[in-house]
């Protein structure tokens, strides 16, 4: 969490104020990111989990400060491909099994299923 994992730069040609960008969330899985306004880097505000979802995505506008004749905007979609890690514990169904074996019982063969 509070990771840095992107950046969407963007560019604007003007000079001074006009060429003045600041970036922001417009939509997608907003609860798990936060953009900063400045530099448009990307940082996670909350736990990722494969199990739970596979990818996330996040739509980021940036604006110029231009006033003449207005401001300018541009959109993406960043997309974000959580991968794998060992983190589950194998688990038992039950703490304990028990199981009854003749002495007749031959050897290699199986004496507990589920």
């Amino acid at each position: 969490v509070y990771t840095s994992i992107a950046q969407t730069p963007a560019t604007d040609q003007d000079s001074g104020p006009d060429g003045t960008l600041t970036y922001s969330e417009i939509g997608g899985d907003q609860s798990f990111f936060f953009v900063d306004s400045l530099s448009g880097n990307i940082t996670l505000t909350k736990s990722l989990d494969r199990e739970t979802a596979q990818t996330l995505s996040l739509q980021v506008k940036v604006v110029d400060g231009g006033t003449t004749p207005g401001a300018f905007s541009a959109s993406t979609t960043v997309t974000v491909s959580i991968t794998d890690v060992n983190d589950v514990k194998p688990a038992f169904q039950y703490s304990t099994y028990t199981a009854s074996v003749p002495e007749s019982k031959s050897v290699l063969q199986t004496i507990l299923k589920e």
